[in-house]
């Protein structure tokens, strides 16, 4: 097993031997805990997932690496890294502000899946992020076909804003088959989940973010699928979506999401077999959505939705002032 837990402030030697320590722990705990925290992983039969590659927030003590082990299902097939407020602050640079932060708890298990079979994206103790939003932005980010969980511990949720740099950080290390991902295109994957909880968190407090993840689905599909690129189209599908989700946006924030949109459509990526749009299937009991792609030839048949379904909603915060837990 390939261990990299705690390759930041521990010597090689502790930080293979606490790995081995808390793998061991947490399969166990997997093996004899029925439902709770170890039911997290088990969407796909064990015989079918592949070897994941697990990001855990420096944060987290001994015993939440041990509880976030055994919600992922970790084996010792997988590996497993420690992702520090460095690495995110580092990755989200000029994306996102994180003054005043200063830990981080958001860790994430990701397993590659077949081509062509889809998203699957589970949340756990993620308080703003829903999985509507990291599954955008993981197709945005050039991951098409994979199984993500991002977690807290159950004493300190988080936000979830940075949970995905530890994904990317870790990407050319394990790279999913057919997957399209490169640095550019995971700091579009970054700024668009960024922008998105900006819009949410200027809207009313309940319901904000959901919203906003609504807005940018059914704007960005649109784009895609429609191949929008002139400036003022842009602005009349930010309109458009923006009245059908419900989301208020004042100048500053209309300019942004017109600027990241058109940004994308000159970037000329390659979205594979999302190019014709997308299927979202929820599951709000458990925070999972599973994500499809639609071949580009269907669409004569079968056209998207203008404003998809309501994001399962994440309980968002009104704001992230003064919140350390990321």
């Amino acid at each position: 097993m390939s261990q990299w837990l705690g390759d930041r402030g521990m010597g090689a030697a502790g930080a293979q031997g606490t790995a081995r320590r808390l793998v061991a722990l947490a399969v166990v705990v997997a093996l004899t805990v029925g439902g709770g925290a170890a039911a997290v992983a088990a969407q796909d039969s064990a015989a079918d997932r592949a070897p994941k590659t697990i990001t855990i927030g420096e944060s987290n003590t001994a015993a939440q690496q041990e509880e976030l082990l055994a919600a992922f299902g970790a084996t010792a097939d997988d590996r497993v890294t420690t992702v520090t407020v460095a690495d995110t602050a580092a990755a989200m640079e000029g994306i996102y502000d994180l003054a005043g932060v200063d830990s981080a708890y958001s860790s994430t298990a990701l397993a590659c899946r077949a081509v062509g079979a889809g998203l699957t994206v589970t949340t756990r103790n993620i308080e703003v992020v829903g999985p509507d939003l990291y599954a955008l932005a993981l197709v945005t980010a050039g991951i098409g076909d994979a199984e993500l969980v991002v977690a807290a511990p159950d004493e300190d949720p988080a936000l979830g804003m940075t949970a995905l740099t530890g994904v990317f950080r870790t990407w050319d290390l394990a790279a999913c088959p057919g997957a399209a991902a490169d640095a550019d295109r995971q700091r579009l994957a970054l700024e668009t989940l960024a922008l998105t909880v900006a819009i949410g968190q200027e809207q009313a407090p309940d319901d904000g973010v959901t919203r906003a993840t609504r807005l940018v689905l059914a704007a960005q599909q649109a784009l895609v699928t429609e191949r929008i690129a002139d400036p003022a189209a842009i602005r009349r599908l930010v309109a458009v979506q923006a009245a059908a989700s419900g989301v208020l946006l004042d100048d500053d924030r209309r300019a942004e999401l017109e600027d990241l949109l058109a940004r994308l459509a000159a970037a000329d990526l390659d979205w594979g077999a999302y190019a014709g749009g997308w299927t979202i299937s929820r599951d709000p009991v458990a925070n999972r959505v599973t994500m499809t792609g639609r071949p580009r030839a269907a669409r004569t048949a079968a056209r998207a939705d203008p404003a998809p379904a309501d994001p399962a909603p994440a309980a968002a915060r009104t704001g992230v002032g003064g919140v350390a837990a990321l």
